[in-house]
């Protein structure tokens, strides 16, 4: 399950908090950690999921969905 963002959750790459950016959030779930990596954006996801040079095992990876979302201020769907 993805892990919800909170005003604190800090990108995993930059250490920039995610709340202060726009558009989709993700996440991913590496085997073997506790806790999830996130980034600011999804390109940041895909720039880490298809690395060769950093192949990780990954149970899970997660991007918020838009679809219901305001794009500047993007929160959790109820």
């Amino acid at each position: 399950q993805p892990v919800e963002i909170d005003p604190q959750t800090t990108c995993s790459l930059d250490g920039m908090l995610l709340a202060d950016y726009p558009g989709p959030k993700a996440q991913i779930h590496y085997q073997g950690e506790r806790q999830p990596v996130f980034f600011c954006d999804t390109v940041e996801l895909f720039d880490a999921l298809m690395r060769p040079e950093r192949v990780r095992p990954v149970k899970g990876a997660f991007v918020q969905d838009m679809a219901q979302q305001r794009w500047d201020s993007p929160k959790r769907s109820e």
